[in-house]
């Protein structure tokens, strides 16, 4: 399907998410874009959506053990 440039403006504080979401998946500002309308219309991909899923659930667990590294390096200093 051929893609279309369309515009628009957002929040500040939505841009900084969105950033910080692209950080994380190592997905294009295009292609969240892209997910956020298709979400929108309902006519997300569920795979897009479970790899999502997958990549965030992946950065969780690393947050969980660096703040238990953290902790336990605060505990024995």
């Amino acid at each position: 399907m051929p893609l279309v440039a369309v515009g628009g403006r957002v929040p500040e504080n939505h841009a900084l998410q969105l950033k910080q979401i692209q950080a994380e998946t190592g997905k294009t500002e295009s292609e969240l874009i892209r997910e956020a309308v298709a979400l929108l219309l309902g006519k997300a991909s569920p795979e897009s959506c479970m790899s999502t899923n997958r990549r965030l659930s992946k950065v969780e667990q690393q947050l969980a053990r660096l703040q238990r590294m953290l902790l336990a390096g605060a505990t024995e200093g």
